[in-house]
C-alpha cells in the first residue's frame, strides 16, 4: 500500500509538469503538497488530490526546497534558469515561505555565490547546506541570521545537489559534468572526490547510514561511506533519487520516462512504471 501511495504521488508531480509545461519537483508535504513551479518563479500548494489551493512569488526559476525543524518554514533556492546546461548568471537568493501563512517572508542572499541549487538542512543546529553552481561552491548558512558562515570547494563542476548525512559532519554533493561526488566535510573543509558514473545528479542515504545512493545517467552508483568508495551499480540511471521513510525502497525517476522501486538492501528493482515520453524530466535538471 505505501508502495502504491508513493508512486501516485510521484505521478501526480509528473502530470502536473506535463500538463502546465514546465518542470517541478516535489520536496515534502504536510497535509497539502508543496511543488515548486521553476517557470512560474512561484511554489503552489495543492490538496492530495491535486486541487490547487494558493499560489507564493519566490525568486527567479525556483529549484528545490527544503523545511525547517519544525516544519513551519519552507527554504527554496532561486537557482535564476531553468537547467544545469543554461550559461547565464542566474540569481543569488534562497527564498523564504512561512508555510501556515502560505506566503514569502524574507529572503537570504547567497552574495558572489550565484545560482543556488540543492539544499539540506541539519535538523538539529537548523543550518543550511547548499549548493551553487557559479562558482561551484557547497555554502553553510544560518537561516535565523540569514547569513553565510562558510563556503567550500565541491571537488567537482556543476555542484548539483547535496545531502547530507546523519550527523550533518559530511555534506555529499553531486557534480556533475566531473562526474564524481564530492565528499565536504563541514568542520574540517576536507573535500573528497568520490568517482561515479556520468553525470550523477542528485543522492539519498540509507535509513542505516552505511550507504549512498546516486543517479547517474547510466545506473545507480552504490557508495560506501565509510570507504567513500562506489561498490555497486543498480539497474537504471535516475535523473532523481529518493527513499521511503521507513528506509525499505528508493524511488528514483529515469530519464526519459519511467519511475523505479529498488530494494536499496538487495538492490533489486521491484517495480518499473513508465509514463509518457519525457514527464520523469519533473523531477530532473
Amino acid at each position: 500500500m505505501k508502495k502504491l501511495a508513493f508512486l501516485l504521488l510521484a505521478i501526480f508531480f509528473l502530470l502536473i509538469s506535463y500538463s502546465h509545461e514546465y518542470p517541478v519537483f516535489a520536496q515534502e508535504f504536510t497535509s497539502n503538497l508543496i511543488v515548486s513551479h521553476k517557470a512560474l518563479n512561484s511554489i503552489g500548494f495543492y490538496s492530495a488530490d491535486g486541487k490547487h489551493l494558493s499560489t507564493v512569488d519566490v525568486g527567479p526559476n525556483p529549484h528545490e526546497m527544503v523545511f525547517s525543524p519544525d516544519r513551519k518554514l519552507l527554504y527554496i533556492t532561486d537557482n535564476g534558469v531553468m537547467r544545469w546546461m543554461d550559461d547565464a548568471d542566474g540569481g543569488n537568493t534562497v527564498s523564504i515561505v512561512d508555510v501556515k501563512a502560505r506566503k514569502k517572508v524574507g529572503e537570504i542572499s547567497t552574495g558572489k555565490f550565484r545560482r543556488p541549487h540543492g539544499i539540506d538542512l541539519d535538523p538539529v543546529t537548523g543550518l543550511l547546506a547548499v549548493t551553487c553552481e557559479k562558482p561551484d561552491r557547497l555554502l553553510l548558512i544560518d537561516p535565523v541570521a540569514r547569513k553565510v558562515l562558510r563556503d567550500y570547494p565541491t571537488g567537482g563542476k556543476v555542484s548539483h545537489n547535496v545531502t547530507l548525512d546523519n550527523g550533518a559532519v559530511w555534506a555529499y554533493v553531486s557534480n556533475i559534468t566531473s562526474n564524481n561526488i564530492g565528499a565536504v566535510n563541514l568542520y574540517t573543509g576536507e573535500v573528497i572526490e568520490i568517482p561515479t558514473g556520468e553525470g550523477p545528479q542528485d543522492c539519498v542515504i540509507s535509513k542505516d547510514g552505511r550507504e549512498l545512493f546516486v543517479g547517474c545517467s547510466s545506473y545507480v552508483a552504490v557508495i560506501n561511506i565509510d570507504k567513500k568508495t562506489e561498490i555497486g551499480k543498480i539497474g537504471n540511471g535516475a535523473v532523481r533519487i529518493d527513499i521511503t521513510p521507513d528506509g525499505s525502497q528508493l524511488v528514483s525517476a529515469v530519464w526519459p520516462a519511467a519511475m523505479e522501486f529498488i530494494n536499496p538492501s538487495s538492490r533489486a528493482i521491484c517495480l518499473r512504471a513508465s509514463m509518457m515520453a519525457g514527464m520523469s524530466m519533473a523531477m530532473g535538471h
